[in-house]
């Protein structure tokens, strides 16, 4: 140690620390002992007379205690600087739950503890519920009985599922709607167990993290509302998880894997978007080729399925539902998470989340707000691909995975909150496949970083009802994974496996 801190060091030894405290702890009760031999004690101050004799009670058998423990001979700095290389080598785990802590505190306990009523106040009614319970498959499966009666399925209003859809799920016509219910609650719950069980080429190193994010997402907002709906996104993502296992760990499964994607296309038409990970810069631009028109030849007969006709009323009525106001009605806006809503929702600002100002300057910016929006997600997505393929042979990797997962939430016009859920298999794989960087400001950014991803994820989890502001619709949350996600892939060196 050299000389120049041997002053500080001796004076900020133990000992005289020690003595320190034991002389301000029994001054603190020598004080409040004082205020009544003096007559200046009131009544009201009594409680914290007393609030002033045990703190200086405990402070001076405090520094009675460390006067005789032996002196630290590192400078104040070194200790600080070993104490901040300790706290940023903690594991991951300790980030998520920075993260996630700090929105419970805010969104958990104190709504539901610390209400104005003084009474404690349930979250009830912070789902959009319909009547009768799964509205959504009920609704959508009658498409499925027009269809069989020989009428176009979509001469039913609002739905506009591909053609495969509806060849799909014809068996669940079988069951009544409480069974059909009931079939798709085991179904997607089963579901959420298999993405997060499936063989990973690589072990998983921390189970803890996977354990986080399987038990959240699992009571998540988007799960119940999810399960509310009967809709099925977990099934379409695991349909498309097991595709990309199948095909690169059993190559003798490959038309099954092409035939799993194409079933999780057509019946979420997002999951299509996993097709970029069959592809590979490690084989012959012929092999390349010859998976794209084997998906490609797949995917345009399953658009034919039911008929040239029946595609061609498909796509009308998708081109119709996704450009439907209906989609942005302030009671729709809040639980759909895509771009234009966004800003449509700031716009018409009916919950008073931006000052009125600058909701009509968004009103009259939205077209190039919106391109300005969608430029950077492309951008995000064009650096995680691009430094994926430089570093890989291919996208088989927890940055794309959860890229492309991100994308189908936040491309599609409409996108609604019951696709949340998704979120917690993408971030956990991320997050576990992640090492912590070597030096001390790339731990620093990449400790923030993870805090951001764990409260932007924790966000997710409250109900829109209970969210204000801006972060109202889930959008600024999914955007700022999205900013996350991109970060750290600009950290990584390690590259490893995802699946």
């Amino acid at each position: 140690m050299t000389n120049q801190f041997r002053p500080l060091s001796n004076f900020l030894s133990n000992r005289r620390i020690g003595y320190v405290l034991v002389a301000a702890g029994a001054l603190l009760v020598f004080a409040a002992l004082l205020v009544d031999v003096i007559g200046l004690g009131k009544k009201g101050l009594q409680a914290a007379q007393i609030g002033g004799i045990l703190l200086g009670v405990l402070l001076a058998l405090l520094g009675w205690g460390l006067r005789s423990l032996p002196d630290n001979p590192k400078t104040v700095g070194q200790f600080l600087a070993e104490k901040t290389d300790a706290i940023l080598n903690f594991p991951v785990l300790v980030w998520v739950l920075t993260g996630f802590i700090l929105i419970f505190a805010f969104y958990f306990v104190r709504p539901m503890f610390f209400d104005d009523s003084l009474r404690l106040s349930y979250f009830v009614r912070y789902i959009p519920a319909l009547d009768p319970i799964g509205n959504d498959l009920n609704y959508n499966t009658s498409a499925i009985s027009l269809w069989l009666q020989g009428k176009s399925p979509y001469e039913l209003e609002y739905h506009f599922y591909p053609p495969l859809y509806h060849v799909v799920f014809a068996p669940i016509i079988l069951f009544g709607p409480e069974q059909k219910f009931a079939l798709m609650t085991g179904l997607t719950l089963v579901s959420f167990g298999f993405i997060f069980l499936l063989p990973w080429r690589k072990p998983v190193g921390n189970h803890a993290v996977f354990l986080f994010f399987f038990l959240t997402g699992l009571v998540s907002y988007g799960m119940q509302f999810e399960l509310e709906r009967g809709q099925f996104n977990v099934l379409a993502l695991l349909l498309a998880l097991v595709s990309v296992w199948l095909f690169y760990n059993l190559s003798s499964f490959r038309l099954l894997a092409y035939a799993l994607l194409t079933i999780a296309a057509h019946i979420k038409v997002y999951p299509g978007i996993f097709i970029l990970m069959f592809f590979s810069r490690q084989k012959d631009w012929k092999e390349n080729l010859k998976i794209a028109l084997q998906l490609g030849s797949l995917n345009v007969a399953a658009f034919l399925v039911l008929g040239y006709r029946v595609l061609v009323q498909f796509v009308e009525s998708l081109m119709n539902e996704s450009g439907n106001p209906l989609w942005v009605l302030p009671d729709k806006q809040p639980i759909n998470h895509s771009v234009n809503a966004f800003l449509d929702k700031l716009a018409k600002n009916n919950d008073n989340e931006v000052p009125q100002a600058v909701a009509e300057w968004i009103g009259y910016s939205a077209p190039w707000l919106e391109f300005v929006f969608l430029a950077i997600i492309v951008t995000c997505g064009t650096i995680i691909i691009w430094r994926t393929l430089r570093n890989r042979p291919n996208l088989l990797h927890s940055d794309a995975l959860m890229l492309l997962i991100l994308l189908g939430l936040l491309l599609p016009s409409v996108s609604i909150d019951y696709k949340l859920e998704l979120l917690a298999p993408g971030l956990a794989v991320v997050l576990v496949n992640h090492s912590v960087p070597e030096q001390r400001w790339q731990k620093l950014v990449f400790a923030g970083i993870v805090i951001v991803l764990s409260a932007a994820y924790s966000l997710t989890l409250v109900p829109y009802e209970y969210r204000t502001g801006i972060i109202i619709n889930a959008f600024p949350m999914l955007f700022t994974i999205l900013l996350g996600l991109t970060g750290l892939n600009l950290l990584n060196k390690t590259w490893k496996e995802a699946l």
